[in-house]
């Protein structure tokens, strides 16, 4: 069992769980929980460390899958948790990688079959919340792939992906080092971009999303940049009966924008 901070593994573990460059060169991160380390892929997981107290219970989970497995005491375990309440459970997990052209071509993250791509862009979303949110949402609603841009909320720091709830591996996602490029690829897959503005066309009137559509919001406090904004198709704008409300929250938005195109394909 495993008692010290000072142990090599668990430096490992805590600076992929701190530090995001150690997490890129490493390509891998770690998940916390039981419930989502059960949706992790089992030949994603490298290695898996539970806490003394709960190892009989946790461990008979994962007995047939021959992953390496270390005991850590109870009290180390909160020390490495990034939660308020440890659940004895951490997983160090290979980073899932995905190509743009994979992401664009609406095949499920398990190889199933294509569907007709709806993509969710993110430039620059800053809250880690917001994002795994996104990602939920978006799953939930039938989006095939996420684009996020390198100044978008690192997708594997910690309450991220707590906040996927899981989703993390079911769905298809690239980050992009050039967003102008990223939208170049989309739009020559055959796929209409449109950009949540406040000042574009109305979501329920004029929009049609039965097509392959991308819809790419922005920054919670800039919103979408006019460079990106210029390189779209159109601009859409979910409509709001408030005239105190400047804006929605960005993965209230996404929620709304997907589901609405989900609408209008099943009822096509």
């Amino acid at each position: 069992m495993i008692e010290s901070q000072s142990n090599f593994k668990i430096k490992q573990v805590s600076r992929l769980l701190n530090k995001k460059r150690d997490r890129y060169d490493s390509h891998a991160f770690v998940c916390e929980g039981r419930r989502i380390v059960s949706d992790i892929p089992r030949k994603a997981i490298k290695e898996l460390y539970i806490s003394e107290s709960r190892a009989d219970e946790v461990s008979a989970l994962f007995l047939e899958d021959n992953i390496p497995t270390e005991i850590v005491s109870d009290a180390l375990m909160r020390k490495l948790s990034d939660t308020i309440t440890p659940q004895g459970l951490l997983a160090v997990v290979r980073m899932p990688e995905w190509t743009i052209r994979e992401v664009l071509s609406g095949r499920a993250a398990d190889g199933g079959a294509k569907r007709q791509p709806l993509l969710i862009v993110l430039e620059d979303v800053s809250d880690p919340g917001n994002l795994g949110t996104i990602f939920r949402v978006a799953e939930a609603a039938g989006v095939t792939g996420i684009i996020l841009t390198k100044g978008t909320t690192d997708v594997f720091a910690p309450k991220v992906v707590r906040s996927t709830m899981g989703s993390i591996f079911r769905m298809p996602f690239f980050i992009a080092d050039d967003l102008e490029a990223a939208i170049s690829d989309i739009k020559s897959a055959g796929i209409g971009v449109f950009a949540a503005t406040l000042d574009g066309q109305d979501l329920y009137r004029t929009g049609d999303f039965r097509a392959p559509t991308a819809f790419v919001l922005g920054n919670e406090a800039h919103g979408v940049s006019a460079g990106t904004i210029a390189l779209c198709d159109g601009c859409v704008t979910i409509p709001m009966e408030s005239d105190d409300l400047e804006s929605l929250n960005v993965a209230m938005a996404a929620g709304i924008l997907s589901y609405e195109a989900l609408r209008q394909r099943r009822t096509a």
